[in-house]
């Protein structure tokens, strides 16, 4: 464990020293003028990145009289757009931190997050921003399984989070299929207005232009697909199509949007016998939730949206066989 005075949306007072019981910390981080304390074993077993580099020629430099045997700190990149931690050597360069152009207290904080996810230790996201900036440190310390695995216990306790998911709902799809949370996956594929939700008034997927991986697009078209099969919107031998396209203009206004959800909840409740009961039947399961991480009540316009689809784990776009990448 780490030791920690404040709250878990705060960086704890540094020097932040991480436990084990039998090893004592042999590396010295600086990020960003926060001192941790860590252990050159742990980080090589999560972190493919440290355990290719932390003993590189010339990266193991000891703080003499100390039990340190690798001291790295912080270097800004990229014009001050980046930032990465490096061996304290005489080859690091510059080591002026004030020309970076981000946020250096939130970038540390996240830091501290991911080595709290590679000791297995609690805590809480704020929002989806710090799961991104958080995904894209485990990327390049390629600490990604590890960030994953920790998610399950994260995500429950992380209520602010849970709560800003809806309106990240697009980018945390692409971030949870980065990560190979299940969970999230789904959850955020549900609401995250593709096909799932809105097609353009031609049939076409209404938010594909914004997904830009092939695998994203084509689960987007292959949920539109499985559910235009089994209830093929306007057309016989459903009738009452018109009164339904005329209260679904009356609540969306741009007609060259279908909502799903809503044009079929509503056609089911116009006056289409004898195949009201045979639609009820069909769109009646799609009402319902199978949301995970999140309670449908929560959700804004929970109307325009088709929570009880399955989605099969077979269906997630990646390889879970793998337990690295």
């Amino acid at each position: 464990m780490a030791s920690t005075e404040k709250s878990n949306d705060e960086l704890p007072t540094s020097p932040i020293i991480f436990k084990v019981r039998g090893l004592v910390p042999d590396v010295h981080l600086d990020v960003f003028g926060t001192i941790i304390h860590v252990h050159s074993t742990i980080l090589k077993i999560y972190s493919h990145f440290f355990f290719s580099y932390l003993d590189a020629p010339g990266s193991a430099i000891a703080i003499s009289g100390t039990a340190f045997k690798y001291d790295w700190t912080t270097k800004v990149v990229d014009e001050g757009q980046d930032w990465q931690l490096v061996s304290n050597n005489d080859k690091a360069g510059d080591l002026d931190i004030h020309n970076f152009k981000g946020d250096s207290t939130t970038q540390a904080l996240a830091f501290y997050k991911l080595l709290c996810a590679i000791y297995s230790m609690p805590f809480i996201l704020e929002n989806p921003n710090e799961l991104f900036s958080l995904t894209a440190l485990a990327r390049f310390y390629a600490a990604l399984p590890v960030l994953s695995r920790n998610l399950s216990n994260v995500l429950p306790q992380s209520p602010k989070f849970l709560l800003g998911m809806q309106d990240k709902a697009l980018e945390l799809l692409v971030t949870a299929k980065e990560l190979r949370y299940p969970l999230l996956f789904k959850d955020t594929r549900y609401y995250s207005k593709t096909a799932l939700s809105c097609v353009s008034a031609l049939g076409e997927d209404a938010k594909s232009s914004k997904i830009t991986d092939p695998q994203l697009k084509r689960a987007a078209t292959n949920a539109l697909n499985e559910i235009s099969s089994e209830i093929p919107y306007g057309q016989p031998p459903w009738g009452g199509e018109l009164e339904a396209a005329r209260a679904h203009r009356s609540t969306h206004l741009n007609m060259r949007v279908i909502c799903l959800p809503c044009y079929y909840r509503t056609l089911a409740n116009t006056n289409t016998a004898p195949y009201q009961d045979k639609l009820r039947k069909l769109i009646e399961p799609l009402w319902e939730s199978n949301l995970s991480l999140i309670r449908a009540k929560n959700l804004k316009k929970r109307e325009c949206y088709f929570l009880g689809v399955n989605i099969r784990d077979e269906e997630l776009p990646w390889d879970q066989t793998q337990t690295d990448w």
